[in-house]
């Protein structure tokens, strides 16, 4: 598996995904994440992250916590 992390672009969120993964998926379970992508009317990406998510039992990824600067 291969982790590579993204560069800040786009519009500013409360959730960065900064954290991109590539895998091989055999034709079927593509075929599977695509018919669950189209079903939601979701990307792709999303639908690996709602899978994820049911496959965990959580509705949500727990945030990181941010990292705070001194006030000056």
């Amino acid at each position: 598996m291969l982790l590579v992390a993204m560069t800040r672009t786009g519009r500013p969120t409360q959730d960065p995904k900064n954290l991109r993964i590539s895998l091989r998926l055999a034709d079927r379970d593509g075929e599977a994440l695509d018919a669950i992508a189209r079903k939601y009317g979701v990307s792709i990406s999303e639908a690996a992250r709602r899978v994820l998510r049911t496959a965990l039992g959580v509705s949500a990824l727990p945030k990181r916590k941010r990292k705070r600067r001194p006030h000056r």
